[in-house]
């Protein structure tokens, strides 16, 4: 169960996955939000991701925030991962914490 933002020059998209399942499984890839952007290449915008129990939220700098909810991503996450196509993508001031639920 992976919280996935994905991002390219026209548009953003937060979405719930389940990468093992077959292709045609309708929970593969499950779209909680998107949006048309128009970033330049080259430039550096910052993304904050927020995963609180069923609650995704990603914005991406000077743009609304992308907002989901799903019973399935309300589970341990054990990892994080990064993954990039095209051209080239960078990483800078990479910050990640947890907050115990009250």
């Amino acid at each position: 169960n992976l919280c996935r933002i994905t991002i390219s020059q026209t548009s953003m998209m937060i979405t719930k996955d389940k990468p093992n399942s077959p292709a045609n499984t309708p929970e593969k890839t499950v779209v909680l939000d998107k949006a048309s952007l128009k970033l330049n290449a080259g430039e550096w915008y910052a993304v904050t991701a927020v995963v609180q129990g069923e609650e995704f939220t990603a914005t991406l700098q000077d743009h609304a925030p992308l907002k989901g909810r799903h019973p399935g991503i309300n589970v341990d996450k054990t990892e994080i991962e990064f993954l990039a196509s095209g051209d080239s993508i960078l990483f800078d001031d990479l910050k990640a914490s947890t907050v115990e639920p009250k």
